[in-house]
């Protein structure tokens, strides 16, 4: 099946030219590719036009979710791949996602797991054909597609629900598209990694944290009850559960609150209702919240700040299944490092390091 790229601009010179040489790499090319500019004011648009083949639209000042359905309504093929100014594919990423939707032809889309990085490179694995079954619902509130340039959707499946959410803002949108399609349909996780997911500090979702992270949480709260309904009007025996998953959030919010502003009294009352909350999930959902809780923080985790030494500090003992979950967390992703090399005297990050030095073994093992 043809696939038409679309890609929303604003401001991306840094990245663009690399993002639009993966494209022109795939195996299996695209029939159409369609750049949408926000209204950039750098070089964006020159390296754009430097590129034939691509269909270059302007619709500024609209958001990147208007930039993607500007780009659905100008494109025709029946699948749409949704591509970041600032991420990757590797060659054979939208041959093998066409593959697994022609062999799952009720699923309305494909996911690919990602790979975060850094820099200007990155060595993808060898691609293989893994595909399984993925209910976005099973992990709510907590969203597993990292990016929306890890998607291939049906157009007729976007086109059903009205394309991306224009009335919602937030860092919930994606995550928002991801359970509308699956409300009646499994959606497909091919796992093997064919996009590279851009990390940097001038992201939207760092922005928007660090703009005002109390009404974020808020717009997140009401973008995702919003998907909630839909999912309820068919399995309305999962409402109870969903909605108290849900709810976790309210308590997510009062923790951030209580750790920027160091309240140890209000961070011991959030963090006891938190776990409350969980008190019924598994290990597993205990700790992809304790890290949705780290995403919404990150931007506030800098090595000169203190909240880090806030939450290893004063979360209650009494909360101890999240209190363990936000440590192995904490140990495990680039926090701990960080925090270390700013602060080597720090005794309480080197027994962090210490006491889960197994699980980062593990995770540093080819």
């Amino acid at each position: 099946m043809d696939v038409a790229v679309i890609i929303p601009l604003f401001n991306g010179s840094q990245w663009i030219r690399q993002t639009l040489e993966s494209v022109f790499s795939q195996s299996q090319p695209p029939r159409e590719i369609v750049v949408v500019d926000d209204g950039s004011e750098d070089e964006s648009l020159e390296i754009v036009k430097s590129f034939s083949g691509i269909t270059l639209l302007r619709n500024p000042d609209k958001g990147s979710h208007c930039a993607r359905n500007f780009g659905l309504q100008h494109t025709t093929a029946p699948l749409v791949a949704f591509l970041d100014q600032d991420d990757i594919w590797h060659r054979d990423h939208l041959g093998i996602m066409n593959t697994i939707l022609e062999q799952f032809p009720q699923s309305p889309a494909c996911v690919a797991n990602c790979a975060h990085f850094y820099e200007d490179s990155l060595n993808f694995p060898s691609p293989v054909l893994n595909p399984q079954f993925f209910v976005p619902w099973d992990f709510f509130p907590t969203n597993s597609v990292a990016t929306p340039s890890a998607t291939v959707i049906r157009r007729e499946a976007l086109d059903s629900i009205n394309g991306w959410p224009t009335q919602f803002t937030g860092t919930a949108v994606d995550y928002y598209t991801w359970l509308r399609l699956s409300v009646n349909q499994s959606l497909i996780r091919n796992h093997c990694i064919t996009v590279g997911y851009r990390r940097h500090n001038n992201s939207q979702g760092t922005k928007l944290r660090l703009q005002n992270i109390e009404k974020l949480i808020d717009n997140h709260i009401n973008t995702l009850a919003d998907a909630l309904r839909y999912r309820v009007s068919v399995y309305p025996q999962d409402a109870v559960l969903l909605e108290n998953r849900l709810k976790s959030l309210t308590n997510i919010s009062d923790i951030i609150t209580a750790t920027i502003n160091a309240n140890q009294s209000l961070l011991v009352k959030g963090a006891i209702s938190f776990e409350e909350s969980l008190a019924n999930e598994s290990t597993a959902f205990i700790s992809s919240m304790c890290n949705l809780l780290l995403w919404f923080l990150y931007p506030y985790l800098e090595p000169q700040e203190f909240t880090l030494k806030v939450i290893l500090k004063h979360w209650p003992n009494k909360a101890a299944k999240t209190r363990q979950g936000l440590r192995e967390r904490i140990a495990l992703s680039r926090i701990l490092p960080r925090h270390l090399l700013a602060h080597p005297f720090d005794l309480s990050l080197w027994a962090l390091l210490v006491e889960f030095a197994p699980l980062i073994s593990h995770k540093l093992m080819p």
